[in-house]
């Protein structure tokens, strides 16, 4: 079967998912979870395998992929790559761009796409560079180590859930408090934020119906508190703002708890990592840029070909779907020795930004960066008490959800 063979596809829904019953709804996602589920049968493709998401380790799959050769094609109807060559020209170039507009998948792709899909798409660089660039968000570390440290005094004793008691509430604040959002809607802004956290994974993996639901509404919360607060600006800054600030809320929070909890746990399950830190807290930024390498937030990147190109040798026709496997990247043994090994002292910068948006990608690593920092000075004695607890269905997003640390 080539990856042009629908033949298993269901049909791509041709109407919003407000005008969609459960009934439709339910047996369209039905229907793709079987296709996605079948064709992974008895290990027979390995990109259907990470489709599913129910892995707690899928780096072996992406070998697996990796092995197959600088882009193949899945029976799941998209090209895949892990190859850094073919992954920077798909990433990179002009020859690829998002996944489709609003509210419509890419065929073969059938999972549905979010009705805030062409808002997202208009975010403005000339706004956003001053007020969410590298350097405007490293002005405000104050800023995000008083929430952090305010989130850990608050944390009970002497165990707690690194992610959801303190990650996660903090990201949301720090973010809201950058953006704007009133403090007496801080509550709501973060648990719609923390509610979308499943959307890049809904647009490859189908989810279950009330996930799909609740991130639809979600979504439409979230841009309306947006809208109140765009309200404010410029007239003729509201709609680019109001676009940035969901990039920034709808992708960036969770994406920076996940950061900085995947950094987290590979520093405490390694004994002379996390004392390195400790001991030069100044090292968080190099943990960071080495998590983005080693376990990055965000696993996947779909593009679509805007045009008939050549890739890797192969004549890829305009409107195919191509997925680059981004965590795979930072495992590769050609670029990275001892790559499945985690070092805060490797030097390197992550591949494709570790997938993260270009938009979010810079408060993302500065949440995260303070967030260590402030974990080695204020909590050094932490410890794993635990196994992590990870999500299913999530193939493009990958973090705990639950890190029960002690500091007994």
């Amino acid at each position: 079967m080539n990856s042009q063979d629908t033949t298993l596809q269901p049909p791509t829904l041709e109407r919003t998912l407000a005008d969609l019953t459960d009934t439709e709804l339910g047996l369209h996602l039905m229907s793709t979870r079987a296709m996605q589920w079948f064709l992974g049968s008895n290990g027979s493709d390995a990109y259907a395998m990470v489709l599913r998401g129910q892995t707690d380790d899928p780096y072996p799959l992406y070998e697996r992929l990796r092995a197959l050769g600088p882009l193949h094609a899945s029976a799941a109807g998209s090209q895949v790559t892990c190859d850094p060559v073919v992954a920077a020209r798909v990433l990179d170039g002009a020859d690829f761009g998002p996944v489709g507009p609003a509210g419509k998948p890419v065929p073969p792709q059938v999972v549905p796409y979010f009705g805030g899909g062409g808002v997202l798409g208009r975010a403005d660089r000339e706004l956003w560079l001053p007020r969410f660039g590298a350097e405007a968000c490293a002005a405000h570390d104050d800023l995000m180590a008083g929430v952090y440290r305010a989130a850990l005094d608050r944390a009970p004793r002497p165990g707690f859930d690194l992610m959801n008691d303190v990650l996660r509430p903090a990201t949301a604040e720090i973010t809201a408090k950058l953006i704007g959002v009133p403090e007496g809607e801080y509550d709501r802004f973060a648990e719609l934020s923390l509610r979308l956290a499943r959307i890049p994974d809904s647009l490859l993996a189908a989810q279950r119906l009330d996930v799909v639901r609740d991130l639809d509404a979600a979504f439409a919360g979230l841009d309306a508190l947006l809208g109140e607060v765009a309200g404010g600006a410029a007239p003729a800054e509201r709609e680019a703002l109001r676009a940035i600030w969901l990039l920034l809320s709808a992708e960036g929070v969770d994406a920076a708890a996940r950061l900085a909890g995947n950094a987290a746990l590979a520093l405490l399950d390694d004994h002379d990592q996390w004392r390195a830190l400790r001991e030069r807290p100044e090292l968080a930024a190099a943990a960071v840029e080495e998590s983005l390498r080693h376990d990055p937030p965000v696993q996947l990147q779909a593009r679509v070909a805007r045009q008939d190109v050549e890739l890797a040798g192969q004549s890829i026709p305009a409107g195919t779907h191509v997925v680059v496997v981004v965590a795979a990247l930072g495992r590769d043994p050609q670029t990275y020795p001892e790559p499945a090994r985690f070092d805060l002292t490797r030097g390197v910068v992550a591949p494709a930004g570790g997938g993260l948006n270009e938009f979010v990608a810079p408060l993302a690593k500065r949440q995260a960066e303070v967030a260590l920092r402030v974990l080695a000075e204020s909590a050094p004695d932490i410890r794993r008490d635990g196994p992590v607890l990870r999500g299913r269905r999530t193939p493009v997003t990958r973090g705990p959800l639950t890190l029960a640390v002690t500091t007994l």
